[in-house]
């Protein structure tokens, strides 16, 4: 009988964890788990034409800084609930499991699926950061991770960001 309790337990603290910034200032040892979002993965004929038209100016360069055009597709891509957050003038870190880092990869990606929708597509787990992570972070308004699996702890998000900065210099 105490299997079922303990799992249950466990099911709560993951979603708990999972779904929710912890606001506590925590110590060192402990993992920390920043609110996440799902980006949409709409279909070609679900985006505004005035995007899609300027898909090729997207994705130029690695830099975290967002131009307009890439901005308007990020925004596009917001779940209903998080249509208060607006990519305009964000630093944006790009991580691809396995890979590194790469903005170019992830526009590079979208439009290879526009153009064949067999193409994978993964637009990626949205981590929004508070003030006191973008301090952490130095300076990043948020991070999109592609093709991960798992939720990051806080702690791994800011190890791949310092080795994001790296390969942007």
């Amino acid at each position: 009988m105490k299997k079922p309790k303990i799992i249950i337990l466990l099911l709560a603290v993951i979603t708990a964890a999972a779904c929710h910034t912890i606001s506590h200032n925590p110590a060192s040892n402990d993992i920390v788990y920043m609110s996440h979002y799902r980006l949409r993965e709409p279909g070609l004929s679900e985006f505004p034409e005035r995007i899609l038209a300027d898909m090729d100016k997207t994705g130029l360069d690695n830099s975290p800084f967002l131009n307009r055009y890439e901005s308007a597709f990020l925004n596009e891509l917001l779940p209903d609930s998080l249509k208060c957050f607006d990519f305009t003038n964000k630093k944006v870190g790009f991580i691809k499991a396995c890979v590194g880092c790469s903005k170019k990869g992830y526009f590079e990606m979208h439009r290879k699926h526009f153009a064949d929708d067999k193409y994978a597509l993964d637009s990626g787990t949205l981590y929004i950061l508070d003030d006191r992570q973008k301090k952490e972070s130095g300076g990043f308004d948020a991070v999109i991770l592609i093709w991960y699996k798992f939720i990051l702890p806080e702690k791994e998000i800011f190890r791949l960001l310092k080795k994001y900065k790296v390969e942007e210099e």
